[in-house]
């Protein structure tokens, strides 16, 4: 049920972005556990799940929370939703090139 709209589990929001240029490819939310490093460092076990699976490790890549406290699934769901929505209006209706969901 952890991500089930239902789910009142504690969720983060966070961003992906090329370091070189600081474009955002991809915004995305969690529920995963951080640790206090994690936390003082804006990090996420999901965004360093991220980087491995879907960007191959590529030094270029980094993320960072810029959400930690976004409340239950639903509400987090509704902010993912917000921030793409936002990226579209500044960026000609394009949705950040590595976005699958929300569209």
């Amino acid at each position: 049920m952890a991500n089930s709209k239902l789910s009142q589990k504690a969720q983060h929001g966070y961003e992906i972005f090329n370091k070189k240029t600081g474009d955002v490819l991809k915004y995305g939310i969690s529920g995963q556990k951080r640790s206090a490093n994690q936390i003082s460092t804006a990090g996420s076990p999901r965004i360093d799940q991220k980087v491995r699976s879907k960007y191959g490790n590529d030094p270029d890549i980094g993320g960072r929370v810029i959400d930690g406290n976004l409340g239950n699934r639903q509400q987090a769901l509704d902010w993912e939703k917000g921030k793409v929505q936002d990226f579209r209006t500044n960026n000609n209706n394009q949705k950040p090139p590595r976005q699958i969901r929300p569209n």
